[in-house]
This record gives structure tokens, sequence and C-alpha cells, in this order.
């Protein structure tokens, strides 16, 4: 007879776990070396400020599950916080439905978990670093955000980021932004203009879809691609100029942009990617069917081509009526047109009393439906450094950047001048106590 003995062993292990212990009002545990803070007392009032060190630890991490938001039923009350220069980490959900009004995001930060901020009070946000990682829909639902301060050397930004934040009006997105991710600015519904930096290589899907008040959109002197349904249901757009380096757009890409009247086109003919939207979701998704051209617009819309390029027909191209720009007409004037401003417009004067010409804003490639008097170049100074970017992508527009430490005498003599395949130069040179002036001098050649 076989007999099976099952001999049953008991191990004795040792459980490591992580003690969770309190410092003042904040519930905090070991993040490695670090300390993360994964909770902060009921009942605080007014100003909340976070610990850069707790024992002798650095915190580096702000802890997820609505730490500082809805705990359980009853809310946080704080409506300001100071975040300190070590953290890190931002955890998914940590400051959700928070009633905060300001917040800065200091340049430790690396990574901001989903919905971090969701459906909080925030009305005014500054980012002061470039920040690795932006996960999706931080900031969704943020109904009183009013003001969005970029860092310039921001190059990412998380999709949906802003999905339905409708106090957001006008948007300068950073100089280094390279990809307008989906839905980033979804349903915005009270936003009226944007402007992107030279770096900005493709604009994704349905990222500025459901804003019915955008009328301006100073599209990126870089920009190759427009993907599905970018700025479907635009309705008050009329006119938007597509860059010569634009190679491919979605047909659904203006789709339903029912005042668009012009669409001119600076460069050789685009690939049209055949898809169009159906209907939209609830979750803000779509279901598209092919179509073989652009659809869904103005009954009145006209395409505009510069003479000399490529792959465009008269009397129409793709199903809609269509016209030759051309090349003695003056890039200004198409500037003004594709902008919605009267082509015999002075350039010498400011419509919108922001402190900057119309021929200024055309130099430096800045939009003019916005107050641009904060969009100006600006100096920097970096390693003993005096610098001054700015865009000099104009071919009708000669620029002389030059320099002062006095604003009596001005000179271009001892510039480094560094062309950037964006379009832009830098304007540099040396200084030893961080000071001095720029000017860029900005000239149409050919006047007429």
């Amino acid at each position: 007879m076989n007999i099976l003995t099952v001999i049953f062993c008991i191990v004795a292990t040792s459980l490591i776990t992580s003690k969770a212990a309190t410092s003042g009002v904040f519930t905090y545990e070991p993040e490695g070396e670090n300390i993360r803070i994964t909770q902060v007392a009921e009942g605080i009032t007014g100003h909340l400020e976070i610990p850069s060190h707790i024992d002798g630890k650095k915190v580096t991490h702000l802890g997820g599950g609505k730490a500082f938001g809805l705990n359980k039923s009853f809310p946080s009350s704080f409506t300001s916080i100071t975040i300190p220069n070590t953290i890190e980490f931002i955890d998914k959900d940590t400051f959700t439905n928070s009633l905060i009004t300001s917040v800065t995001i200091p340049p430790s930060v690396k990574h901001i978990g989903e919905f971090a901020f969701y459906a909080s009070h925030i009305k005014s946000l500054t980012f002061l670093g470039n920040i690795e990682t932006i996960e999706t829909a931080v900031f969704h639902e943020c109904l009183h955000l009013k003001t969005i301060n970029f860092f310039p050397g921001m190059k990412s930004l998380g999709d949906s980021t802003f999905f339905t934040c409708p106090s957001l009006t006008h948007i300068n997105l950073p100089r280094e932004l390279e990809s307008i991710e989906d839905r980033l600015f979804f349903n915005c519904a009270n936003l009226v203009s944007v402007t992107m930096g030279p770096n900005v290589k493709e604009i994704h899907n349905q990222a500025f879809a459901e804003c019915p008040k955008l009328t301006s959109v100073d599209l990126s002197w870089g920009l190759k691609s427009i993907k599905t349904a970018a700025f479907s249901t635009c309705n008050t757009i009329k006119s938007i100029t597509i860059p010569p380096s634009v190679t491919d757009i979605s047909s659904s890409a203006f789709q339903y942009c029912n005042s668009l009247q012009s669409i001119i086109f600076l460069g050789d003919a685009p690939t049209v990617i055949q898809k169009k939207i159906n209907f939209f979701n609830p979750d803000g998704s779509f279901n598209l069917n092919p179509d073989g051209s652009f659809h869904s617009l103005h009954a009145d819309l006209k395409i505009y081509f510069k003479e000399g390029k490529t792959g465009f027909t008269t009397p129409t191209w793709n199903n809609y009526p269509s016209a030759m720009i051309p090349a003695s007409e003056t890039p200004t004037k198409s500037w003004l047109r594709s902008h919605n401003l009267p082509e015999e417009s002075n350039l010498d004067s400011d419509p919108n009393h922001d402190g900057v010409s119309l021929l200024a804003e055309y130099a430096l490639r800045l939009n003019p439906a916005q107050n641009n008097s904060k969009a100006v170049p600006t100096i920097k100074f970096e390693n003993n450094t005096a610098k001054i970017t700015f865009f000099n992508g104009r071919s009708d527009i000669e620029y002389t950047p030059q320099h002062s430490t006095t604003l009596n005498n001005w000179s271009s003599t001892n510039l480094t001048m560094t062309q950037k395949s964006s379009g832009e130069m830098v304007a540099s040179t040396p200084t030893t106590n961080n000071t001095g002036f720029f000017r860029i001098q900005i000239k149409q050649k050919n006047e007429q």
C-alpha cells in the first residue's frame, strides 16, 4: 500500500510594513530614504504650509487617495497652500475637490498623477519648471481656473489636462511645448484665443473640440499634423491659416466649425486623412466613418493657397471653392485677413490697446486678438550671460536686436546670434552683474 504523507511546515516570517506617523497636522510614512505625506488633519482653515522636511528627512511625495481634498465626508477647508521645492511627486487624486484657489508648482516636481487637482477651486495656476510626466485630466473640471502661467521650457502636458475648464479665456502655451495632446482643452466653453510656441509638431484628437467661443488660433510655425476633430465644433472661428510646415490634416479637423469661411494654406497641399465623425459619445469619445474631404463646414467656406504651391486645384479643392493668392500679395495682408482684421489696417496701430503694434505682433508672431503686453520677448540671465529669444521667421521683416547697459547707447556689437530651427533667434552677450537691456528694431523690407 502506498501511503502519501503530507507534512505541513510552519515557517516564521517577519512582515515588514510601513508605519504611519504624525507630525503636527500631517500624517506621513517613509518613502525610501525620504518622506511621503499621506494625510492632513481636518478642520485646517486659511493657509497650509507643507513642510520640506520631517524628522530630518526630505518630503518628496504628496500621497494620493484624495489626501488633501475630500476625506470620507469631510472637505478640507484650507484655501491656500505652499508646496515646497522638495516635492517630486504629486500623486493621483491628491487635491481632488480641494478648496485651494491658487497653486504654484515648484521646479522640483517631476510627476503629477491623474486627476490630482480634479474639480478643485483653483483660480490661478503657475508652473515654475518642466514636469517630466503630467498624467490624464490633472485639472479636469477646475471650473474657476482663469489664469495659467506656464514655465516656458515645459515640453509636454498630459491628455485632457484642462478638460472642461470654462473660466479659461486666453492661452499662451509654453514656448518649448512639442505636442498638444488629446482633449487638452476640450469643452473650455469660454476660451477665446490660443497662441502656440514654435515647437509644437502635432495637435491631437479633439484638442480644442467643443470650444464654441474660440475665435483666434495662431498655429505653430513648425506644426506637422492636425488630427481628428482637433477643432471640431469651434463655432466662432472665421478664418485659420495653415503654416507651410503642415503635411497632413484630418478631414474632420474643423468639423462643425459653422462660421469658418476661409482656410489659408501657406505651403504645399497637405494630405487630407479621410476621417469623419459620425457623432460624439457622452464620455468624449467619438465614432468615425470614412469620408473623402473636409466636411460639415460653413457653406461659404473658401480655400486659399499661395501662388506656386503644389497639390491644389481650382475652382475647387476637396469639394470647396478655392482661389490662388497672387505672389504679389504682401504677407502682412494675408496675416491681417487670417486674423479677421481689415487688409488696409495701419500696421503702426494698436487696435486692442495692449501697447504692442500690429507690426510688432506680425513680426514676432503674436496673436493680435490677445493682450500681448506680457507676451513680448523678455531678458533671461544665465551663467553670466544675458540673452533674449524672439521669433525672426518673417522673410519680409528685418530684425535688429540691440543691447545697452544704460538705456542711452544701443549697439549690436558683441552680440552672439544663434538661429534655432524653430524660426527663433537667440541674441546673447556676456554680463557680470545680471543687468542690462535689450530691444529689437523691426522694419519691413521693401515697404510699399
